[in-house]
């Protein structure tokens, strides 16, 4: 086996030196964590786009060892040119994003960065394109996407330089490959080891970034530049510097002191000089170092300007490279490939044609009509309960709490109430259910006979924010999730205008959105009948959905790192089991519900948008930690349920089915079926639709339609019949509707509602407002419709049903749910269908929102799904 240094260096005194830190580069999963690797992209090409260019963006390239041959990349595919211009043709395309090519030392063949695979790799071809082969073959990360950059040869040919961002590690590595494949070396230090969840203390380590490295052509160094950490606002310059590391004793020394930072070294076939890119005032330039003595000079300036500021993910600069003879230098600059003369500076550009044949997919478009029909369909049924006996449910949907004979009974109100009811829950012998409300006086706790139309008996003695009412199994207390109603009434402007001063003078910031997850919430029982309440202990850490199992003295709660309970007298709080699901490093994302089941042995969860049964096994103090993936290896049985997942989990009171509800429909399932039950309540109600004609009349009206069609009306009528403009046109050129109402406008301006496509208003979750003041300040700003790309949760569904039956003001909302992320739960092709179903039938969006979702093959998983 070669060595890897050019000096003789044995293999075993390469290993021994400690600084060089050597790690495989999965080092942080085990082989049987890792998913199945995908076959390739998947989404085929539905058409070309053709266009002939001579500039393109960001082209990263490199000359040939010959001297004769330029290989550079342009919207995603490889080209080679001729080293004085001319026509350039395309030796990998597709499908693919193929990016940054390096002609290997003998000139036979190209390095180069590909998602062919599914997932960014390093990959060689023959200098022509022809026979394409990966160096590396790593699979999805299971969270946000791999990243691999620059990658460039050493000396000898066997070895390639790339920097790899893979999940965990937020930032870049560089790493040593032999080109003929393998897992390959880092070279340098490692990050700092990830924190588990909870443990380790203060803020995390950075950890360094290293981009851009190149070998000496003697063996002896590598070449990189360096930043700590990925990104930040405000940043300070300088961020980067060049860092010298030397290959036999892992030593480092930081060569530059850039002001303007230094990035994206290249050395001089000679080895003797250096240049990299710098930032000067607003642009940035090229300087020349020499290695041996120190000295620097401008080389050119401007060139492209670097992305330092950024994240960096295609480096900070693009690629260019020495002439064979070290007398120039191919650079790209403004779009242009410029031949830069070392000695004098001086550039001349080098003309290039290029034919463009982007493939590209299917497009997504969709054509949605927005239904404006005289009756709204409510699109969520909330926290649905089913009864002990197992015959009927109650639910919350339309701000009012419902109830329904299973399995095809029709939903009646269950009170006569006008404030806002949710969360219902059954008492043990179910005679009653218990509720909380909320208006603009704050909320109360309800118990009511569970019968339609029964009159409710309030049993707090205090106006207060209740949430998650739940009875102990014993029948004789309530235990509930309370907070002050000052933090939930900042969000309703009507309370404010009543003239409720205290309101007003409590003007916390932080307590515009009203009630945050990290706000302090205690846990409080009260009577069953009613009566004065009892303080538990705090909720703290954000626990939600307190539950009992098999007595009447533990409630169990769902926390950020697992499952929680505590004694009803507030002693004994102590964490039983922590769950999570795929994910890299040491804290893959957790579950979102765990409710355990009347007999106390098992759990019903909600895991990364999928259901899932556990077992619940006694270990004493310690916490179960249990990590549930796609196989079956877990330190339990697992009974996989739903895998489109859904909201509300519950258990029957005989513990034999479990409920949940998704959109509007609750399903149920009983732990020996294979499939679970469906019902879908119908919870309608009119559309608030105004009825008759009404002009507006005298205003200077803005019609939006150019100044060929009259732009602007200086004194117009707008006509509205039944919720529709029907004209607009000067005074005395429209017809007015016989009856219209009229309304003298003068001396005002009419334009059209505004359109706000990107608003992300976020009312609080679970128990909802009566008003919304983000919607109400829209209004007043003139934005009628809304729509919002990430709701982070599906309440937004809720609220905008409200808003188009006229219990809520606001503009027309439309959303996308919430977002599509790594953490999804975004397995494999099948999982994502799955879970991308859930905006299609039960939420019925018209749009999603995908972050970087995963890598490019998950992305795919996601639009095929859509």
């Amino acid at each position: 086996m070669k060595s890897i240094a050019i000096r003789s260096v044995t293999g075993a005194a390469l290993v021994l030196a400690a600084s060089w830190a050597v790690h495989t580069q999965d080092r942080q999963e085990n082989t049987g964590d890792r998913p199945a690797a995908p076959a390739g992209l998947i989404l085929e090409k539905s058409d070309t786009i053709e266009f002939t260019t001579d500039e393109g963006t960001w082209m990263s390239l490199d000359v040939s060892p010959d001297g004769r041959t330029i290989a550079f990349d342009l919207v995603g595919d490889l080209y080679t040119l001729p080293i004085d211009g001319g026509n350039a043709s395309r030796i990998a395309g597709g499908m693919s994003f193929d990016s940054q090519p390096k002609f290997s030392p003998d000139g036979k063949s190209i390095a180069f960065l590909s998602d062919r695979s599914g997932v960014e790799n390093l990959w060689i071809a023959n200098a022509d394109g022809s026979n394409p082969r990966a160096v590396t073959k790593d699979r999805p990360t299971q969270d946000r996407p791999e990243y691999m950059l620059s990658p460039s040869w050493t000396a000898d040919g066997q070895y390639l330089l790339a920097s790899k961002s893979r999940p965990p590690e937020p930032t870049f590595g560089v790493f040593l490959y032999d080109k003929d494949g393998g897992t390959g070396i880092r070279i340098g230090s490692a990050p700092p080891p990830q924190q588990p969840l909870g443990e380790g203390g203060g803020p995390p380590r950075p950890a360094p970034n290293r981009m851009g490295a190149v070998a000496s052509p003697d063996g002896k160094f590598i070449f990189y530049a360096e930043r700590m950490g990925t990104f930040t606002y405000n940043a300070r310059f300088p961020l980067w510097q060049i860092i010298r590391f030397d290959r036999e004793t892992g030593d480092t020394s930081t060569i530059t002191n850039a002001q303007g930072s230094a990035m994206r070294p290249v050395l001089s076939p000679d080895g003797k000089s250096l240049v990299f890119a710098t930032r000067f005032e607003t642009s940035t330039g090229l300087r020349i170092r020499n290695l041996e003595t120190g000295d620097e000079r401008w080389l050119i300036h401007p060139v492209t300007r670097d992305d330092q500021e950024s994240r960096a993910s295609r480096d900070t600069m693009p690629g260019y490279a020495f002439m064979p003879d070290g007398q120039s230098l191919i650079v790209p600059i403004d779009g242009h490939i410029h031949r830069v003369d070392v000695a004098s500076g001086g550039s001349r550009v080098i003309p290039f044609t290029a034919k463009v044949e982007a493939e590209i997919a299917p497009r997504l478009l969709f054509e949605n009509k927005v239904d404006d029909g005289p009756v709204v369909r409510a699109k969520l049924i909330r926290w649905p309960a089913i009864s002990p006996d197992g015959k009927r449910v109650v639910f919350s949907s339309l701000n009012h709490v419902w109830i329904m004979d299973l399995p095809n009974g029709k939903p009646q109100r269950l009170t006569n109430l006008s404030q806002g009811e949710f969360m219902p829950t059954w008492s043990p012998d179910g005679r009653y259910v218990a509720f909380v409300t909320w208006s603009s006086e704050g909320g109360q706790l309800y118990r009511v006979s569970a019968a339609p139309g029964s009159q409710p008996e309030q049993l707090s003695r205090y106006a207060a924010y209740y949430s998650e009412p739940v009875y102990t199994p014993d029948g004789t207390k309530i235990v509930y999730v309370t907070g002050t109603r000052t933090d939930q009434l900042y969000a309703d402007l009507r309370y404010i205008q009543a003239g409720h001063s205290d309101v007003e003078q409590d003007d916390s910031p932080a307590e515009i959105s009203g009630i945050r997850e990290t706000a302090d919430m205690d846990l409080r029982w009260i009577p069953a009948s009613g009566g004065e309440s009892t303080l538990i202990g705090s909720a703290q850490g954000g626990l939600s959905s307190p539950h009992f199992a098999n007595d009447s003295v533990h409630i169990y709660l769902t926390g950020r790192r697992g499952l929680t309970s505590i004694r009803i007298d507030g002693f004994d709080r102590r964490q039983l089991v922590e769950i999570t699901g795929a994910g890299a490093g040491l804290n893959p994302p957790g579950a979102a519900e765990i409710r355990v089941s009347p007999d106390g042995r098992q759990a019903f969860v909600s895991l990364q948008n999928k259901h899932v049964i556990v077992g619940l096994p006694r270990t004493g103090k310690e916490v179960v930690k249990m990590s549930i993936k796609g196989r079956d290896d877990s330190i339990v049985p697992v009974k996989r349920l739903s895998r489109e997942g859904g909201d509300y989990l519950s258990w029957a009171a005989d513990g034999k089915a479990v409920a949940w509800a998704l959109g509007s429909t609750i399903y149920r399932q009983a732990l020996t079926a294979d499939a679970p039950e469906a019902v879908t309540p119908v919870v309608e109600a009119p559309r608030a639709r105004p009825s008759g004609s009404i002009v507006l009349t005298g205003a200077r009206i803005v019609t939006m339609n150019g100044p060929a069609n009259e732009d602007v009306i200086e004194k117009g009528d707008v006509v509205v019949t039944d919720n529709h403009i029907v004209a607009v046109g000067a005074i005395g050129k429209v017809k007015r509707p016989a009856g219209a109402r009229i309304v003298d406008v003068t001396g005002k301006t009419i334009i059209p509602g505004f359109v706000d496509v990107h608003a992300h208003m976020w009312p609080p979750h679970g128990v909802h407002q009566t008003q919304v003041w983000q919607y109400l300040a829209n209004l007043a700003y003139g934005v009628t419709t809304t729509r919002d790309p990430q709701t982070s949760t599906n309440d937004v569904f809720a609220y905008a049903d409200l808003v188009e039956t006229g219990d809520i003001i606001g503009p027309r909302v439309l959303a996308t749910g919430p977002g599509v992320f790594s953490s999804s739960g975004l397995d494999d092709k099948d999982a994502t269908a799955a879970f991308v179903k859930r905006y299609k039938e039960a939420y019925k969006t018209d749009t999603i929102k995908q972050y970087v979702a995963g890598d490019r093959i998950v992305r795919q998983w996601i639009i095929r799904s859509t």
